[in-house]
């Protein structure tokens, strides 16, 4: 599996971290993250019909992570 796949959701853990931990979203953008969400179900299908494990994976790490930051956009604004 390529290590970029690992390695490149977890840029947005710091994202993940700052709002639980400050619980505050301030310019943090809602939509964004949706559309970021969305976008990710979207790569996991791709990744699906070609049987790409990389995609696979990135995608849904990337997507679990997206959501996180969204529901936390929720719970904290």
């Amino acid at each position: 599996m390529s290590v970029i796949a690992i390695v490149s959701p977890l840029t947005i853990v710091p994202q993940i971290t700052q709002i639980y931990q400050t619980k505050d979203v301030d310019g943090v953008s809602l939509i964004t993250w949706i559309f970021s969400f969305l976008t990710s179900l979207i790569w996991i299908v791709y990744g699906l019909h070609h049987q790409d494990k990389p995609i696979i994976f990135n995608s849904i790490m990337g997507g679990t992570f997206c959501l996180l930051i969204s529901i936390g956009i929720l719970l904290y604004r």
